[in-house]
């Protein structure tokens, strides 16, 4: 009986992007499984543990977990439902350029040192983005390389890895922890419940579970984590905001709308419109920690204005200095600076009329 279903959603020579959904039959350890090529898997939907030689790895949708060329493992499934993730295996030379080298084995099979790591909420966003975006059909090849590459550059980028900071001993109370978390999303838990069936005290669970997943635990089970990273798998499936907040255990809408807000940015109603183009620009616009304010002075608020603050038209001003200059290697790289202020003045305030009449 086949367990599992893989639907292929990019295929290009630089990355494949695939969704496994997995029924979850099988409650103890499968059959010995390994890739042939390696990959980052985010899982999106349910758990399930990873068996690795002989430790054990957790998969929930906090992580992204490293599947290495070559390395077998073992699945099992410890609570019914199922799961599902997002498996996406890049072009060894475009992933051995974005990995940092510390995360990485020398030597060829390119291969990763670490099991998981921790993801942000912004991570859990383009994971969404990027799934919904390819099933559609309203992503070409090129956005889908650009979403997939933004993801794993957000995932283990420098700037954004969030590596365990604890022990071994301590990252296995943590996984315990998660594991009775991951039980009913909707139950409202307690501290003392949750320290109950790990078999430690309250403080020595709040103080590991701190120092491992770097949130609080409430934090954790709320808003980054669980509950709302189902939200955003459910939302792309056209369930209704007010369902999803009873279903997911929120005491109220706009309990549910507040805490979707906080952590990701943007409101669910917002977040179910993500096959539209304008919603996959802003998401991976803010995902990839942009900001180009240059972008919105090419498109004033009112046709004709002009940017609304200084630094916006300082920005401008620079902006078409630099553009001119590239044009031009030949002209003054000291211009008097009060004269190309009013020259660019004068040409945004052209190109704004030409854009209000067009």
């Amino acid at each position: 009986m086949v367990d599992f279903t893989v639907q292929q959603l990019l295929k290009t020579p630089l990355v494949e992007v695939r969704d496994v959904v997995c029924a979850g039959l099988c409650r103890h350890q499968g059959e010995v499984e390994q890739a042939t090529r390696t990959q980052l898997v985010f899982p999106y939907r349910g758990t399930y543990l990873r068996h690795v030689g002989g430790g054990e790895v957790v998969a929930d949708a906090s992580q992204v977990l490293f599947f290495n060329a070559g390395e077998p493992y073992r699945i099992s499934h410890p609570h019914a439902g199922g799961d599902a993730s997002l498996a996406i295996t890049p072009d060894p030379v475009l992933l051995r350029e974005i990995a940092p080298p510390p995360l990485l084995h020398e030597g060829e099979p390119l291969r990763f040192r670490v099991q998981r790591l921790r993801i942000d909420p912004r991570a859990q966003v383009l994971v969404a983005l990027l799934r919904h975006s390819l099933r559609e059909g309203v992503a070409d090849a090129l956005e889908g390389e650009s979403l997939a590459l933004t993801l794993m550059l957000r995932a283990i980028g420098p700037r954004t890895t969030h590596a365990a900071g604890a022990s071994h001993g301590r990252q296995r109370l943590v996984d315990r922890a998660r594991l009775v978390l991951m039980r009913d999303l909707a139950r409202r838990w307690t501290l003392a419940e949750v320290a109950a069936e790990v078999g430690v005290s309250p403080v020595y669970l709040t103080q590991s579970f701190h120092a491992v997943e770097g949130v609080p635990l409430y934090r954790y089970q709320l808003r980054l984590r669980l509950r709302l990273a189902r939200a955003l798998d459910l939302l792309g499936e056209g369930e209704e905001v007010g369902d999803l907040a009873h279903q997911l255990g929120f005491s109220s809408h706009s309990h549910f709308s507040a805490a979707f807000h906080q952590a990701y940015g943007r409101t669910p109603a917002s977040s179910a419109s993500w096959p539209c183009s304008g919603a996959r620009r802003q998401v991976a616009k803010d995902s990839d920690n942009a900001r180009p304010r240059w972008r919105r002075l090419l498109c004033p608020p009112v046709p004709g204005g002009e940017p609304r603050h200084r630094h916006e038209r300082e920005d401008l001003c620079g902006l078409r200095l630099r553009t001119r200059r590239g044009r031009d290697p030949g002209e003054d790289r000291r211009p008097h600076r009060r004269g190309v202020l009013r020259r660019m003045r004068r040409e945004a305030e052209e190109a704004y009329a030409s854009a209000s009449e067009a």
